[in-house]
């Protein structure tokens, strides 16, 4: 017990958060006001986290800006948290501003990660990096991407997490060799993501990685960016325990995975989400091809039992691709975004996969009506040509805002649940978290639907 402040010195807290002005850092008022609090003098034994929340100050003078009270103030915080083995660095204000806009170097960032990272905290064991746009990351560290990989060098015989998104972005091999040009094996690695801007600039492979295995327990891959994959390296080893994949596909990316042969025929028995981004119709330069992403999503269908998928791309490279899919039949849950189905395309991908039970995409439309039938006619044909089908099938996500789309979705949506007697929910998805029900009641009381009421009577209990 501390005699002074009544407090006891040994407390249950495990995260330790402040939150702090970049004046007051800088002035030594921090300093001041930690000792002024009744934890002055306390020790948090079992506190692992520390959290510094940064308010920024654009005005502050550089005259201000001394090392002397941040270092001071850190090594304070050290005596009160002597077991750290993860310490986040956020300026509050900075995630979107300096993100778009890179030209104000958060300076009290700066120097407060340099700061930590000078104290003698044992950063041997760390299993958690998360680096954040730009060269400011928000976990341990310090303001310098070099200081970062090296970072993730030191501790990769415990990490178990590795997220960086970055610009210009980190790559594969700065990851996997040091600069001495010994290679770093990760054996606990179960989560690589790396999200950033453009890697031209820098050699993506070496000769020298035949035979190297950085990722033998990888679980969980993602590569977001323009990103080319110069030899196999990253999949080698993992194809047993590999369960997620989220990829862009660009032509050199698609072509070095054929070329290694990859993904072959229950190559990954694991493998459970899957998702392709496909950008060629914004940077066809930059971007895979659809007959090369078609066959590259043919090949990792057939590799691994998939669950989800999510297909990124306009739905004309996707459709006829999954219906060709052999290997599919365990999928239960597709997302196509950016891809506008019309009701002929949704049957079939409905036939296709047996196992299918939500479905995703844009709004769709109905499509051309069938030879000799009248729009009135529509679902009587529905019903004596497709009906019941989609025996999983219970729910359709349309990805939009857009309610002038309405009169058509509703038509969609009830023709769809003629077709497949156990589709009770149809929903619009605004944000990831965020869905409304379609409104069908005015659809389901015209003349056209009228006669088939007791069907749709789930959907607006």
């Amino acid at each position: 017990m501390n005699n002074n402040l009544g407090y006891p010195t040994h407390h249950l807290a495990k995260t330790l958060d402040i939150e702090i002005d970049e004046e007051s850092i800088y002035s030594g008022e921090a300093l001041k006001m930690l000792s002024r609090s009744p934890y002055d003098g306390c020790a948090f034994p079992l506190v692992r986290r520390v959290v510094f929340l940064l308010v920024t100050d654009d005005g502050l003078k550089e005259g201000k800006r001394t090392k002397t009270n941040i270092v001071a103030f850190v090594r304070r915080i050290k005596q009160m948290a002597p077991n750290v083995n993860d310490i986040w660095v956020q300026p509050m204000d900075c995630i979107v501003t300096f993100a778009s806009s890179p030209s104000y170097e958060y300076g009290e960032a700066s120097t407060l990660m340099t700061s930590v990272n000078l104290l003698p905290y044992d950063f041997r064991n760390i299993v958690y990096i998360e680096c954040i746009t730009g060269d400011y990351n928000q976990s341990i560290t310090v303001y310098a991407r070099q200081s970062f990989i090296e970072l993730a060098h030191q501790s990769s015989a415990t990490l178990e997490s590795l997220i960086i998104k970055s610009e210009p972005a980190i790559n594969i091999p700065s990851i996997i060799r040091k600069e001495d040009g010994d290679f770093v094996t990760y054996p606990h690695l179960h989560t690589l993501k790396l999200n950033g801007y453009s890697v031209f600039d820098t050699e993506l492979t070496y000769p020298v990685f035949t035979g190297v295995v950085p990722f033998p327990s990888l679980r969980h891959l993602q590569i977001l960016y323009e990103y080319s994959f110069g030899d196999d390296v990253v999949f080698r080893g993992n194809a047993a325990t590999l369960e997620s994949l989220v990829l862009h596909l660009s032509d050199s990316a698609v072509s070095v995975l054929h070329q290694f042969g990859l993904f072959t025929p229950t190559s990954h028995p694991k493998l459970r989400y899957v998702r392709l981004g496909y950008m060629g119709e914004f940077i066809p330069s930059i971007f895979a091809t659809i007959p090369e992403a078609w066959q590259f999503s043919l090949d990792i269908g057939r590799a691994a039992p998939m669950r989800n998928i999510s297909l990124y791309a306009m739905h004309t490279m996707w459709v006829p691709a999954l219906s060709q899919l052999d290997g599919l039949g365990s999928i239960q849950v597709l997302s196509l975004e950016s891809s506008t189905l019309n009701l002929w395309d949704v049957i079939a991908l409905i036939k296709a996969l047996p196992m299918v039970s939500d479905l995703s995409f844009e709004p769709p439309n109905l499509g051309p009506l069938p030879d000799d039938v009248t729009l009135d006619e529509l679902p009587e044909y529905v019903i004596s040509t497709y009906a019941p089908m989609g025996e999983r099938f219970r729910y359709c996500h349309f990805m939009t805002p857009r309610t002038e789309l309405f009169p058509e979705l509703t038509k969609f949506v009830l023709l769809l649940a003629l077709a497949c007697p156990n589709f009770t929910l149809a929903a619009l998805l605004f944000r990831k978290d965020e869905e409304y029900a379609v409104q069908l009641k005015t659809g389901i009381a015209s003349d056209m639907f009228k006669p088939y009421a007791s069907r749709f009577q789930c959907f607006i209990d």
